[in-house]
């Protein structure tokens, strides 16, 4: 009986250890600078409107396949600040582009793992978080579903745009 007290105390010790080593990689995890992680895996929200006000960062995730998301860093990054760089103008105008997409698609599609995947990760002077993703050329809305032809041409150049930042 005495080895049963004392094994159920060691893993109810054990169990609680963890739980509070989890909270804390979790802390600290969304602090992260999102060079070597998936927003999903920092715990950060998907976006809820397109209209963003006061971002100073934008983080680009590329990845080859979106498989890659679950294990691997992403293929290439790119951090756009406002810090009066020649980012700046860019800054600027994909903050533009981005608020005239509209916040809801009309069509439902479930990619495969094996198509090229960008994540937009958005920071804002009030300290949130939030991302939005291209999932083969096409941003997946605020509710998760995509444009449907004739698709916005913002949705386009914003593409286009945030590809030539990333590879020059």
């Amino acid at each position: 009986m005495k080895l049963k007290h004392i094994l159920v105390k060691a893993i109810f010790t054990c169990s609680f250890s963890l739980l509070v080593l989890t909270g804390h990689t979790q802390s600290s995890i969304a602090t992260a600078n999102f060079t070597e992680q998936s927003p999903e895996k920092a715990g950060v929200k998907y976006i809820t409107t397109f209209n963003i006000e006061n971002c100073n960062k934008i983080t680009l995730q590329y990845y080859h396949k979106m498989a890659n998301t679950k294990d691997g860093k992403p293929s290439k990054t790119l951090v756009i600040t406002d810090t009066g760089s020649v980012d700046k103008p860019n800054l600027d105008k994909i903050l533009t582009l981005i608020k005239t997409l509209p916040d809801k698609g009309t069509k439902m599609t479930k990619m495969s793992g094996d198509v090229p995947l960008l994540n937009v990760i958005l920071s804002t002077n009030t300290g949130e978080t939030t991302y939005f993703s291209y999932c083969y050329g096409q941003a997946k809305t605020t509710d998760s579903s995509y444009y449907m032809d004739p698709r916005p041409k913002e949705e386009k150049i914003l593409y286009g745009l945030l590809l030539s930042l990333l590879f020059k």
